[in-house]
């Protein structure tokens, strides 16, 4: 399943994350100069693959092959998303000023930090469970078109 992931993460990083680099490096380039352009691309893949192995962490299942089964607890954990969001942003704002400054110590030492807190938790999670790929929702719909 390891594979499935990893080739799941590897086709975000391709078909998302290097599209919008792609897209704003000219621009970067004409306003900030090659060098800082480089440097901005560069912090943004050092977050686009930090967030994803984040969010792929506690993944269980075969990317794109398991059936969606929603979450009962979304509406409440939406305002703790959009915080986390929102400070997560403050924060990367500030680290790649810092780092377009000239100082990349920050850049580097939350780089190896937030990758030794993510394998941290990933061995903490221990072996993952095998798949199953006929689970069912936790409740069925109900629509009231039963009589």
């Amino acid at each position: 399943m390891r594979a499935f992931v990893r080739g799941a993460r590897g086709a975000a990083l391709i078909g998302l994350a290097l599209p919008a680099l792609a897209a704003v490096f000219p621009l970067d380039a004409v306003v900030l100069g090659a060098p800082l352009a480089l440097a901005h691309a560069l912090v943004g893949a050092v977050a686009a693959v930090l967030l994803l192995d984040a969010l792929m962490l506690g993944y269980e299942k075969v990317p794109f092959t398991c059936s969606y089964v929603p979450s009962e607890s979304l509406k409440a954990l939406a305002p703790l998303y959009l915080i986390l969001f929102l400070v997560g942003s403050a924060w990367l704002v500030r680290l790649e000023g810092r780092a377009l400054g000239g100082d990349v110590t920050p850049v580097a030492a939350m780089t190896v930090l937030a990758y030794a807190g993510l394998w941290l938790a990933a061995r903490a999670r221990g072996p993952a469970a095998p798949v199953d790929f006929d689970e069912a929702p936790a409740a069925a719909p109900r629509f009231g078109l039963h009589s």
